[in-house]
């Protein structure tokens, strides 16, 4: 009896140590790595979407800037056509009338003649 009561003894001793019979709580067998998480991949797709927002925003005001300076210089451009327009009538005009003064200069000198 002397050799029982040691094996119970010692039973009882080591009952509150961890076993490998005895039944722990598994790990989750199924658990997904952090990078494989949909909550990582919601927040990777919120912060590209808001970048790409972001983005997109700056761009559309960088070319409505550009597109009003553009509008600007093309109303400039039409100006100074206008102007460069008025020039070559007066240029015309100058041609024409020294043309006639020429003319009547020769005719002048051809009557007296």
């Amino acid at each position: 009896m002397d050799r029982q009561s040691k094996n119970q003894s010692h039973n009882q001793e080591n009952n509150h140590l961890p076993n490998e019979h005895h039944s722990s709580p598994e790990p989750e067998k199924n658990k997904k790595p952090w990078y494989n998480q949909g909550w990582l991949w919601l927040l990777v797709a919120l912060l590209g979407i808001g970048v790409l927002f972001f983005g997109f925003s700056s761009l559309i005001d960088e070319i409505g800037t550009t597109n009003q300076m553009i509008q600007e210089q093309t109303e400039t451009i039409n100006e100074q056509n206008n102007v460069l327009h008025s020039i070559n009538e007066g240029i015309h005009e100058l041609t024409f009338t020294i043309k006639d003064a020429i003319s009547t200069i020769k005719d002048s000198i051809n009557g007296s003649a």
